[in-house]
């Protein structure tokens, strides 16, 4: 099973902090999280944290992505999309 370089976190952590909020697509989740814990730690592996933490967050199907990465101590900066400028 895939986990987080950084955060040792598990897709079973990842879904367990989910289930509080009605949970989510658990097939999907399954299918991307490698992708996803790859993503973070290929750019957390080659980013000096002194430049700062804050992350683009755009939404949309990100949402596990989200999450993980402030898990992993990282905080967002959250997209609009037009219609809600």
């Amino acid at each position: 099973m895939s986990t987080t370089r950084i955060t040792g976190l598990t897709l079973i952590d990842l879904l367990a902090r989910f289930a509080p909020y009605g949970g989510t697509d658990i097939p999907y989740l399954a299918h991307h999280f490698g992708r996803f814990a790859a993503t973070l730690a290929e750019f957390d592996g080659s980013w000096d944290p002194r430049r700062g933490v804050r992350v683009l967050d755009v939404g949309a199907h990100w949402l596990h992505q989200s999450l993980l990465w402030r898990l992993a101590g990282y905080g967002r900066d959250r997209g609009r999309s037009a219609d809600h400028l």
